[in-house]
């Protein structure tokens, strides 16, 4: 029933028949369930873990020091989240977490697995140099970005490095879990954290943007 709400009681026969609708129920929006949110978060969370991971590869590889403590250092500075200096034990399972997925991104682009544990689990420079030369190679004759490298890599993307690119069992190398070491950073080390946290945080931007210059190049614009 229509009412214009007549002092009188009576039905006004200018505008009841167009007025607002008496104690009409608002309009609710859609309530996104809990369990949507939190696999869209464990998702949104797992690709930024897989994008640092392989920033922190990069990184390590861009320098002249392919010792574990190098990438070591790139690890725990990425997984201190407030930037304290400080690794506490949340922390420190995101190191692990971290670590791990450094280990298999290692291995998707082609690192033999056994030389990939002999490098973090025994922290050997011999094998680490062995694996830096190994894929710095391989990317010197790809023609993929970093950018392109950790978006792909981010979104489980197959890397197709080469022909003999190798599948790791269940995904991931299994490794022994480390205690992060208390470590004062050298200058060098600082710099490629700082290179690490830029190409895991402006990867995908700058491919956005490398993509809609190609686009824009080839219409003329």
């Amino acid at each position: 029933m229509y009412s214009t709400g007549n002092p009188f009681g009576e039905v006004d026969p200018v505008f009841d028949s167009v007025s607002f609708p008496v104690n009409q129920k608002k309009e609710q929006g859609y309530i996104i369930p809990e369990s949507i949110l939190d696999a869209a978060s464990d998702d949104l969370g797992e690709k930024q873990l897989r994008a640092n991971a392989m920033a922190a590869v990069l990184a390590w590889l861009e320098g002249n020091d392919y010792s574990y403590e190098a990438i070591d250092a790139i690890i725990a500075g990425l997984s201190d989240l407030d930037e304290d200096g400080e690794i506490t034990e949340p922390e420190e399972d995101l190191f692990n977490d971290l670590l791990t997925m450094v280990a298999d991104a290692l291995a998707t682009m082609g690192g033999d697995e056994v030389n990939i544990k002999t490098f973090i689990d025994d922290e050997s420079k011999e094998a680490g140099e062995k694996l830096a030369v190994y894929l710095n190679n391989k990317l010197d004759a790809n023609d993929k970005s970093d950018d392109e490298l950790i978006t792909e890599y981010a979104v489980k993307a197959q890397l197709v490095l080469d022909a003999t690119q190798k599948v790791i069992r269940n995904g991931k190398v299994t490794l022994i879990k480390k205690r992060v070491k208390k470590r004062r950073m050298t200058a060098k080390q600082k710099a490629a954290l700082k290179i690490a946290r830029r190409k895991a945080n402006n990867s995908g931007a700058r491919r956005k943007r490398a993509k809609s210059m190609k686009l824009r190049h080839q219409r003329n614009m």
